[in-house]
This record gives structure tokens, sequence and C-alpha cells, in this order.
């Protein structure tokens, strides 16, 4: 799930979000979390997602958004209150970083959802535990284009 490049996909209106590419012919993933990895319990970016924040911002800057929002989540671990914070941090930590790299600052939009919305995953069963948390901690973006504040953190 965290290898790939990222690219841009156009939905059917022609709005672009963020995916990675995957090296498997015949199959099309829409919409993928940003593998930008998160400490535990902290708005701190792990070495792996450092790199990843740097990948992603190259991407960016290749496709010159005009409006990023970032989109910030937690494990389950905690409570509402507390992973509401976190997850707000977490795109912070982000969008800082990216502003900090030249990418324009009131181009790029945060929010957290917590714990609200944790991934989807195909088949959980071959992941641990604590695999499934570290993904749970995750940024995921929209370029250009609206997007859902069901569940946002207030």
């Amino acid at each position: 799930m965290l290898a790939g490049e990222l690219i841009a996909i156009n939905g059917r209106s022609g709005e672009s979000s963020g995916a990675m590419r995957d090296n498997i012919r015949g199959v099309e993933i829409r919409e993928r979390p940003i593998p930008v990895q998160f400490v535990f319990g902290k708005t701190a970016l792990t070495e792996a997602g450092k790199d990843s924040a740097n990948k992603l911002l190259s991407f960016f800057q290749n496709q010159n958004p005009t409006r990023i929002t970032l989109i910030g989540y937690s494990d389950r671990i905690g409570s509402d209150a507390t992973n509401c914070i976190l997850s707000r941090g977490r795109a912070l930590v982000l969008k800082d970083y990216l502003v900090e790299q030249g990418c324009i600052e009131t181009d790029i939009i945060t929010m957290g959802k917590g714990k609200r919305q944790p991934l989807e995953l195909y088949d959980p069963s071959i992941y641990t535990q604590d695999e499934i948390d570290q993904m749970n901690r995750r940024v995921e973006f929209a370029i250009d284009r609206d997007v859902s504040y069901t569940n946002q953190c207030l």
C-alpha cells in the first residue's frame, strides 16, 4: 500500500485528487492516502514520513495546483478529543513543511477527522493491529476540488 509514485487522477468531473500509481497492470486506484507517516501520539513525521513529504512536495510542484486540502487522521487509540487535536496537528505539520519548501500558504487548507474515518481495508486480516494503526495515522489530500466536511473535527 505504501509503495508507488504519486499521480493526479481526474474523475468524471475532471477534478484531481491524490493517488498512488501501483505497478500492477489492469488495476487503477482512484484515491490513496499519502504515505506520510507519523509517530504514535505525536505530530512528528517518521523518517519514512519525511521522505514521503518530499515526494509529495515534488508532486505538488509538478501539478501546480491552485488549492490543496490536507486532511489529517489518527488511529483508534485514545479519546475523540485527543485524536481530533492530533489529526489537525498532523495536517498542519505537513502544511508547514510544504510552505517552508515553497508552496504558497494561502493555497493550502487543513482539517482533521481524528479517528472518525479509519481506512476501509479490503482484507484487514492480512495486517497486524499495529500496521492498521500506523496506516490510520495519515494525511490525505485533494487538489483543486471540494472535499467532504462530514466527520470533521471542530
